[in-house]
């Protein structure tokens, strides 16, 4: 309200010299006094609706600022709920395949060596032909 008191002393010399110049351009007024408080009185209005829009843009450019700053933190949360996954799901991949790597090469070594074996038998019980 003090902010308002403030504008309108400042305001009231300009709306008397507004007045004035508005009754010679304008409707005439009745007296000077009447201009004067009926510029006064329109310059008062004019600061009260640019001092609404002012809050009305403060409040939604607070807003605005609320909802950038939480969607920027939602999407670096998700984007390291990802990274995260990820890792984790790479890391299990890895683990699979060491494991299968190891589980099969026992397994090839027995093959290979049986096949040998098998190999050598037949060699042996083999007839040699002439």
């Amino acid at each position: 309200m003090r902010f308002v008191q403030r504008i309108a002393a400042l305001v009231l010399p300009v709306a008397v010299l507004a007045g004035a110049a508005t009754v010679a351009h304008a409707d005439p007024c009745l007296s000077i006094g009447s201009c004067a408080q009926e510029g006064v009185s329109n310059q008062i209005g004019a600061t009260r609706n640019a001092i609404s829009r002012d809050g009305e843009q403060l409040t939604s450019g607070a807003t605005n600022m609320r909802r950038n700053l939480k969607n920027g933190v939602s999407s670096r949360i998700d984007g390291a709920r990802d990274s995260a996954t990820n890792r984790v799901s790479n890391a299990e991949n890895s683990v699979t395949n060491r494991v299968n790597t190891a589980a099969n090469a026992p397994k090839n070594a027995v093959k290979k060596e049986r096949n040998r074996l098998s190999s050598d038998v037949q060699d042996a019980t083999t007839l040699p032909r002439f």
